[in-house]
């Protein structure tokens, strides 16, 4: 008999006890936080991905257009733009380079740390031009030089180095470095 009347008040009632309302909504804010902490950390690592993918793909374009500038480099036989019988010198204590580039009509042409952006001045007459945009920091420029003496039977070559970070500094800083050759051979 027990079992028959406690079964029947169970059909009669209407609604639900708190214990089973508590449990229903822990549950729920239980899973509601675990796809919120979810979608926040996927929206994290986009933001991430996007920074990271925007400040190589700017590395590799300075990278590559000092390359192709001081590749194309030649001897100095004048006085004028940089010491005569050298293809590149240093200025700026390391920091700098500049160099006949034979690509663009032998202009004089620098590579320069400005604050805290990559330039370029193309010997022009025009203002220096940035080679990284104002939401990039680089924090280190240097220029080394090898076989640029005369008479050293050596082709001259140059080495960039420089770290980029962020201008925010939420990411760590990358470092690139590439060593090219003059194009043609030196004489």
């Amino acid at each position: 008999m027990l079992g028959k009347n406690f079964i029947q008040r169970k059909r009669n009632q209407k609604g639900v006890s708190l214990i089973e309302l508590l449990v229903a909504m822990s549950v729920f804010v239980l899973i509601s936080g675990v796809v919120s902490g979810l979608l926040i950390s996927g929206i994290r690592s986009q933001r991430h991905t996007l920074a990271s993918r925007q400040l190589l793909d700017q590395t590799s374009f300075a990278l590559e257009y000092m390359s192709r500038a001081l590749r194309m480099a030649i001897k100095d036989d004048s006085v004028g733009c940089i010491t005569p019988g050298t293809n590149y010198e240093i200025t700026s204590g390391g920091a700098g380079i500049k160099f006949i580039n034979h690509l663009e009509g032998d202009q004089c042409q620098e590579f320069f740390l400005g604050g805290a952006q990559l330039m370029h001045d193309k010997g022009d007459g025009n203002p220096s031009l940035p080679l990284t945009s104002d939401k990039l920091e680089v924090t280190n420029l240097n220029f080394d030089l090898a076989g640029d003496a005369s008479g050293d039977n050596l082709q001259p070559r140059a080495t960039v180095a420089f770290s980029v970070q962020d201008a925010d500094k939420n990411w760590p800083a990358i470092k690139m470095q590439t060593t090219v050759s003059q194009r043609n051979l030196d004489e």
